[in-house]
């Protein structure tokens, strides 16, 4: 089954594995609903267009807890970006972050994800769905339904003039 084909890899350690897991994001990212990902020129981050038109930067810190000067660094490369920052560390952001780290990242609306969040972009992948990803605070379009309750145009339109 597809599930199985999206297995969620180790987070890199070295330099060709990180490209490998970014292009990795870029597919994940692709195949959701009308989104638009690529490798950044440097081979070293995955830039991305929500369906609303949102750009993000997904950057991914491959050793140790990240801290406040790779956070510094991340935001002199954000440009118009909105930035996600994916540790490798941990299953939590809690531990994969450290606190000075998460206090600018609160302030300046970064993302921080951990190998929990990147399960939301596997389902979001081999769903091709929007739903997961707009449960990590990632702008999505989702689906218009009618209230329960009211009719839908289709169902008031009658025969003849």
């Amino acid at each position: 089954m597809l599930m199985d084909n999206l297995a969620q890899p180790a987070l890199p350690r070295s330099a060709s594995a990180q490209r490998g897991f970014l292009r990795y994001v870029v597919a994940l990212l692709n195949m959701c609903p009308s989104w638009v990902a690529n490798l950044t020129s440097g081979h070293d981050g995955v830039i991305a267009r929500s369906p609303t038109g949102v750009k993000y930067l997904f950057l991914v810190e491959p050793e140790g807890a990240v801290d406040e000067a790779q956070v510094l660094v991340a935001l002199d490369r954000r440009g118009p970006y909105r930035l996600v920052m994916v540790s490798s560390s941990s299953v939590s952001s809690e531990l994969g972050f450290t606190p000075a780290a998460r206090e600018i990242a609160k302030r300046q609306n970064i993302l921080l994800w951990s190998l929990d969040e990147m399960d939301y972009l596997v389902m979001a992948g081999s769903l091709e769905s929007n739903a997961p990803l707009a449960h990590l605070g990632l702008e999505v379009e989702l689906p218009r339904q009618p209230i329960p309750g009211e009719d839908a145009p289709s169902e008031r339109l009658t025969q003849g003039f």
